[in-house]
């Protein structure tokens, strides 16, 4: 039992954060995206933390800048790759609820906003059994930021609805803050 409210969002977040390396370095080793879908109650494990303790960190948050990486590329990580709905939507808007914290490079809204394009893209193609079918998963390619005019460009991948893995359609899109 953490007896400080400190102790209590520090422990959470070591804990999402060690979640969330794992995942990515299983994904850079070729995790395909049916074995991604197997990590669901990892996802859920981060979201869930992170709804606990981001109260704690936004109304702690300051406009000083903060160097630490906290939930936020957890959070983002769980809407670009989780697939179960419910999940996703609860993380995506986790990052939108407070348009104004940051960790380090990493703001709130502008992830909220680039996750979100690859849930517009996915959502369409979900089954009646709430998969998101695997020909039709989309994922980053590269990302522009002009943080001072508050835009981003974002290439994306998206497999289009084909046996072929090499079947894909790359899209650019423009998010703006």
């Amino acid at each position: 039992m953490d007896r400080r409210p400190e102790d209590f969002v520090i422990r959470n977040t070591l804990i999402v954060q060690s979640i969330s390396s794992t995942l990515r370095l299983l994904k850079s080793f070729s995790l395909s995206e049916s074995e991604n879908d197997s990590h669901l109650s990892d996802y859920r494990t981060i979201t869930e933390l992170c709804a606990e303790v981001y109260p704690s960190l936004a109304n702690s948050y300051s406009t000083d800048f903060l160097v630490h990486m906290g939930i936020l590329p957890a959070l983002g990580l769980v809407v670009m790759n989780c697939r179960d709905r419910d999940v996703r939507f609860q993380a995506l808007g986790i990052l939108l609820s407070c348009p104004d914290y940051q960790e380090g490079i990493w703001n709130s809204l502008v992830a909220g906003k680039l996750t979100g394009v690859i849930v517009l893209l996915e959502e369409p193609w979900r089954t009646a059994d709430g998969r998101i079918p695997e020909n039709r998963r989309a994922s980053m390619l590269n990302l522009d930021v002009a943080f001072k005019e508050k835009r981003m460009t974002a290439a994306i991948r998206q497999r289009i609805g084909t046996d072929n893995v090499n079947d894909v359609e790359e899209t650019t899109h423009i998010v703006t803050w």
